[in-house]
């Protein structure tokens, strides 16, 4: 039998096997991933998921619906 993961786990899972990312609290308690001190993006749990794309790559991602807009930082 195969445990289900949680969303946040298979992201980290991911994320963290990208060459030189680190994982770990955040400046305003979210779970942060950084490089070289940056951070890539950070998880509330395992309903929200911010992390910042080129335009390209955001905008292919929007229209397949598969990201929104960020609640706090509307950039339309």
């Amino acid at each position: 039998m195969t445990a289900t993961q949680t969303a946040s786990h298979q992201i980290t899972e991911e994320v963290t096997s990208w060459p030189c990312v680190q994982a770990g609290p955040g400046k305003r308690g979210e779970f942060a991933f950084t490089l070289g001190g940056r951070e890539l993006g950070h998880l509330h749990g395992d309903h929200a998921a911010h992390f910042g794309f080129p335009k390209a790559v955001w905008t292919d991602l929007f229209e397949q619906g598969r990201i929104d807009y960020h609640h706090v930082e509307d950039f339309r």
